[in-house]
């Protein structure tokens, strides 16, 4: 049986569980994180998305990741570097949280004020100050999801937006 993408409705409960792993995932990283941010649909208000809670935490340089792996890890985070690699995220060290053999939270380490920290907030942005941008974000992801078995594809499948997205904000603050 071949199982789909699911887009559930928002729930209220997403920025309480990402508040929990924020806490967790700062005392195992210690010193080495710089900031932490929810990123990703479940970080905007009414957007159905994935069930998955997507972090994103800042270090000085991808240098540190490795440091982080171990601690990471104790948190039942597990390292998966062959998915960033799929998807060309050269610049994200991508971590899986599963709860009973699905993804919980997706953990993106990367360089805190890269160019991949800069385009996830200036997404996250645009889609809190423009509604009409995020449903028809959640309508694209809505059309995709039956689509699809496995999230890298799902991913790469709403590039497109995303990208185009970025580049209207880009110039519209130029």
């Amino acid at each position: 049986m071949t199982t789909h993408i699911v887009i559930a409705s928002y729930d209220e409960d997403w920025p309480l569980r990402y508040e929990r792993e924020r806490q967790r995932i700062s005392r195992a990283i210690g010193s080495r994180l710089l900031a932490i941010e929810h990123i990703g649909s479940t970080a905007v208000q009414g957007l159905g998305a994935k069930p998955i809670i997507d972090v994103m935490a800042g270090v000085e340089s991808l240098a540190d990741a490795h440091a982080c792996i171990e601690p990471l890890r104790t948190l039942e985070y597990e390292f998966r570097p062959a998915i960033a690699d799929r998807l060309g995220l050269h610049d994200d060290r991508f971590f899986v949280k599963s709860t009973m053999g699905a993804p919980a939270v997706h953990l993106h380490l990367t360089e805190f004020c890269g160019t991949f920290w800069r385009d996830k907030l200036l997404f996250r942005s645009v889609l809190r100050d423009n509604p009409d941008v995020a449903q028809e974000y959640e309508a694209l992801k809505r059309d995709l999801a039956p689509r699809f078995s496995d999230g890298p594809s799902y991913s790469t499948a709403k590039t497109g937006f995303v990208l185009g997205t970025l580049e209207q904000a880009r110039r519209a603050h130029a």
